[in-house]
């Protein structure tokens, strides 16, 4: 991309977050749960998009509970059991964010479809993105950061048990810049108004 085309790019972005921004409320709905496999971009994209549209960001791998942490450094699967307790950790904190802020954006893996049902149980208008990236940028991402607990051999165990959602949800393939995931959320955003 030359710099004149890159200029025009960032104004129109610059633009698009400024009018969502002003529409949030309308187009941001109660909240929203980024999901996908580890190194997708979850938090990335929905630390910026939170950012550009003033509204909060809540990383869900500070819920972890104590036994997932362990399972996570130890590498053992998590059980049916810790997937549940968490799902359960994670619908508290969505009821806590919707009873401080009417807009938020939630991002953590929920790998199954039986936790993802059940937030969806407990919060019926809680608006699913599935985040989707191949696996080179996937392990590419990985390699790069500095997370305490998913690195690259924890992304290799935990991603291939990944479910194919069954829910609503939305999608997003995120496979770029964090400029083009948020233009792309911006169309999903005018897409599903």
């Amino acid at each position: 991309m030359n710099s004149g085309s890159n200029l025009r790019f960032r104004a129109r972005l610059r633009l698009t977050l400024v009018g969502l921004r002003r529409d949030s409320r309308r187009l941001m709905e109660q909240g929203w749960f980024f999901f996908g496999q580890i190194g997708a971009g979850k938090s990335s994209l929905g630390a910026a998009a939170a950012r550009a549209w003033g509204i909060p960001f809540h990383e869900g791998d500070e819920d972890l509970p104590p036994s997932a942490i362990a399972a996570i450094k130890e590498r053992r699967p998590f059980t049916d059991a810790l997937r549940d307790e968490f799902a359960a950790v994670l619908a508290d904190r969505i009821s806590h964010l919707r009873q401080r802020h009417p807009q938020f954006i939630l991002a953590q893996g929920l790998f199954y479809n039986r936790q993802r049902r059940a937030l969806l149980a407990r919060h019926p208008d809680l608006r699913f993105v599935w985040i989707r990236a191949q696996t080179p940028i996937l392990e590419e991402r990985v390699s790069r950061r500095s997370h305490p607990l998913a690195d690259l051999a924890y992304a290799r165990l935990a991603n291939p048990h990944f479910e194919a959602p069954n829910i609503p949800h939305d999608v997003l393939e995120n496979n770029g810049t964090e400029q083009e995931g948020l233009e792309k959320l911006s169309k999903i955003l005018y897409l599903n108004e």
